[in-house]
């Protein structure tokens, strides 16, 4: 509701880590490795382990010894944000996922000189990351001084508004505050802030229009979401969630427009179709 006392969302603008979530240290350690075996040439990122953070879970066990072969003269493209990024490493909260293996191939393939692309995109991403949580890894070495991707892409807040609730202007904030910190620190460097992807917890994928009784059981919550999303869609009880996603989108794309060297980008058209007048999430890409 974005009120003092009903809003459990941080301060949009105090950098907040998830101390005591699991894999959420690990997730962290994982990037700022990822980052030392860019900079620093490595061959792999298992590599790093006799660097600097002290093991990466047979991460190149998993992708093969060439995975990062293509970013040998560095990193063109810094990806930040959450699940929507890591998911480019395979990884979820720091772990390997094979489920992931094919967004891992989209990403070599177009994000990745060795893999065919024009640019080194390396993905920085922690699933369940809000924009202070964001904020707090840039400042504490997901960011280093001797990391300077000519283009940042910022891509955070979709947890803002589902998993802590927040209104769109803390959802705002926080993403504004997310791009002040890495134009501080790099004023050269484009920005491109990426718009909040769609999201339905309806089987049909709905975007608008959804309602649900009062006191649901658990079977009228299974009849009407889709699988995986009953038990979080109760305890927060949203359910149309694109109102506010325009909302917020519309605000960062006026905000690109009047700075220098940063660029709006929104891929929800990609995902989105309609049908009698109404929005729906595209079931075969993309489910919420």
């Amino acid at each position: 509701n974005g009120d003092d006392s009903s809003c459990k969302c941080n301060d949009p603008l105090i950098p907040s880590p998830r101390i005591g979530t699991k894999g959420w240290g690990k997730a962290h350690h994982l990037n700022k490795a990822l980052i030392e075996a860019t900079v620093n040439q490595f061959d792999t990122v298992d590599d790093v382990d006799d660097y600097s953070y002290g093991g990466t879970n047979g991460y190149d066990d998993f992708f093969g010894d060439d995975f990062y072969n293509g970013m040998k003269a560095g990193c063109d493209i810094a990806m930040v944000g959450d699940l929507f990024i890591e998911a480019m490493n395979g990884r979820i909260m720091g772990e390997n996922r094979t489920m992931m293996a094919p967004i891992v191939d989209v990403h070599k393939q177009y994000l990745t000189k060795s893999g065919g692309g024009n640019y080194d995109a390396l993905p920085l991403g922690i699933s369940g990351d809000s924009s202070p949580n964001l904020l707090w890894r840039l400042k504490h070495g997901e960011m280093p001084d001797y990391f300077d991707p000519q283009i940042w892409l910022v891509m955070i807040g979709f947890a803002d508004l589902t998993r802590w609730g927040c209104s769109e202007e803390i959802a705002v904030l926080g993403i504004m505050r997310v791009i002040e910190e890495i134009q501080f620190s790099w004023p050269d460097a484009k920005i491109v802030v990426s718009g909040i992807l769609p999201v339905s917890p309806w089987k049909d994928g709905r975007l608008e229009g959804g309602t649900v009784k009062q006191n649901p059981t658990k079977k009228d919550l299974e009849e009407m979401f889709s699988v995986g999303n009953s038990h979080w869609w109760k305890k927060h009880g949203m359910i149309d969630l694109w109102p506010s996603i325009e909302t917020v989108n519309k605000e960062l794309e006026k905000f690109c427009e009047k700075q220098t060297k940063m660029f709006y980008f929104d891929a929800g058209d990609i995902f989105i179709k309609e049908s009698d007048g109404k929005k729906y999430i595209k079931q075969d890409l993309m489910s919420g």
